[in-house]
């Protein structure tokens, strides 16, 4: 739009300066007709004719000088238009590239740090699992060490038992035998008690009294 704002003054400029051009030309073309007309004059009016003429001489060559200086001062315009245009261009596609390798670096960036965050999540995620594992295993361990302690405990418990009642099979063993010993010791001192009567036994048994009789029968079955 910039460049086209340039092009539309410099259109305008060009005409103006072709109106200009053909305006001179129109007033030269009247100045001739009218020193065509003054050669008639008398001499004053001559002397009055060639001041003006001089006048018109050096307005021409003005003008002439001006419109040489308005076509330079237009190739100048152009010239600074062209070169502002080129200038503008050659920034345009500079600050493209400018913009484009801010663009790749931007990107890099965002792909190292986007590694970067992905490598330590990984990170993060392996020492979690290995945390997690770690733990099962001491909890495995734990357990392991829990059925132990209580394997052994049942064991003991059972040994203990086991034990006490060996402990109560002794005890009621030498006991028995003790009550054993004890009836056989008690024997001796009750047959030791009794008169000794074997040579009435089978002989005199009914002519001995009934207590005695009882006593023997006894002594005879044991």
């Amino acid at each position: 739009s910039h460049r086209c704002r340039l092009g539309d003054g410099q259109d305008s400029l060009k005409l103006d300066i072709s109106e200009l051009i053909k305006a001179e030309g129109n007033t030269r073309s009247l100045r001739k007709k009218k020193e065509g007309v003054h050669k008639v004059l008398d001499p004053g009016q001559l002397i009055v004719q060639q001041a003006r003429d001089k006048v018109n001489k050096l307005v021409s060559e003005m003008e002439e000088t001006q419109r040489i200086e308005m076509m330079r001062f237009q190739e100048n315009l152009e010239n600074n238009s062209r070169e502002f245009t080129d200038k503008q261009q050659e920034e345009q596609e500079n600050f493209s590239l400018k913009m484009e390798e801010e663009k790749n670096i931007f990107i890099r960036n965002q792909e190292i740090q986007s590694n970067r965050f992905f490598s330590e999540l990984e990170s993060c995620q392996y020492v979690f699992i290995r945390m997690q594992e770690e733990a099962r295993q001491r909890f495995i361990q734990n357990e392991k060490l829990s059925l132990d302690h209580f394997k052994k405990i049942q064991s003991e418990q059972r040994q203990s038992f086991q034990f006490f009642n060996k402990g109560e099979e002794v005890a009621m063993s030498s006991l028995h035998q003790n009550s054993e010993d004890t009836e056989t010791n008690k024997l001796p001192k009750i047959l030791n008690s009794f008169p000794d009567v074997s040579d009435h036994v089978g002989r005199n048994s009914f002519s001995l009294p009934a207590p005695e009789r009882s006593c023997s029968t006894d002594i005879e079955n044991q």
